[in-house]
C-alpha cells in the first residue's frame, strides 16, 4: 500500500467517502460532511500531486449520504447518493461537467418511503446503471435503473422479487402447470425460480412476455 494520502482537515465529520480514477488518471473523491442534524456533499480532484481544495457539491436537500462514484466512456463523473428533503430519502444523480455539477435529479419518481445504499456502475453499452435498496412492506428490495449516457435518457426500471412475491409464486405453483412471470421481465426474457425447502418443485422455469 502507498502511505495515506490526506484529501481534507478541518474540524468537520467527514464520512462515507467514495473514489474513482478516469482514464485520465485523474481521482475524484466524494463525501458527506455532517454539521449539526444535517449533511452536504464535498468533493475534490486529484490531477497529478495534490488533492485540490475540497469544494461543495450543490443540493437543496437538508442530509446527503452514501455516494458512489463511476466514470463514463468520455471520462464525466457520475455521482448517485440518498438525499432527504424533509419528507423521506430518495436517490439522487448528478454529473460533473467541465469542472461544474449539473442539478441534482431525482433517480426514481418521488414515492413516499425510503429509498437508500445507492451502487453504480457501467455495462458493456457503456451505459449507466444503479441499483438501491427501497422500503416495501416490512423489508427492503433492490431497485435498478440504466441510463443513457450521452442523454441521461432512462431505459426501463426493474424491481426484485420480494418476499410477497415469492409466496404468492409459490402457492400458484403448486396448484397449477405454470406460472405467470413476474411484470418486470423485459420481453423474450428467462430465467428459473427457485422454491428453497420445496422438495416436490425444488424450481420453475418461466418466459418473458413475447407480445
Amino acid at each position: 500500500w502507498q502511505p495515506g494520502e490526506k484529501i481534507i482537515d478541518d474540524d468537520n465529520l467527514n464520512i462515507l467517502p467514495a473514489m474513482a480514477i478516469n482514464s485520465q488518471n485523474h481521482t475524484l473523491a466524494v463525501w458527506s460532511l455532517v454539521s449539526g442534524s444535517g449533511s452536504i456533499l464535498k468533493y475534490s480532484i486529484k490531477r497529478g500531486a495534490g488533492w485540490q481544495a475540497a469544494r461543495i457539491l450543490a443540493s437543496q436537500m437538508s442530509t446527503n449520504l452514501a455516494p458512489v462514484i463511476v466514470f463514463d466512456h468520455n471520462d464525466t463523473g457520475w455521482v448517485f447518493w440518498s438525499a432527504n428533503n424533509g419528507d423521506d430519502d430518495d436517490i439522487y444523480v448528478s454529473k460533473f461537467i467541465d469542472d461544474s455539477w449539473t442539478p441534482a435529479e431525482m433517480v426514481h419518481i418521488d414515492n413516499g418511503v425510503p429509498d437508500i445504499l445507492a451502487e453504480a456502475g457501467r455495462d458493456g453499452a457503456g451505459n449507466i446503471w444503479v441499483t438501491w435498496q427501497q422500503l416495501k412492506n416490512n423489508g427492503y428490495i433492490e431497485l435498478s435503473q440504466t441510463f443513457e449516457t450521452e442523454t441521461m435518457r432512462k431505459f426501463a426500471s426493474t424491481e426484485s422479487l420480494d418476499t410477497d412475491n415469492i409466496r404468492q409464486m409459490k402457492k400458484r405453483a403448486a396448484r397449477a402447470n405454470s406460472i405467470s412471470p413476474p411484470a418486470f421481465f423485459r420481453a423474450r426474457s428467462r430465467a428459473t425460480i427457485y422454491f428453497p425447502g420445496n422438495t416436490i418443485r425444488p424450481s420453475m422455469p418461466v418466459k418473458g412476455n413475447l407480445d
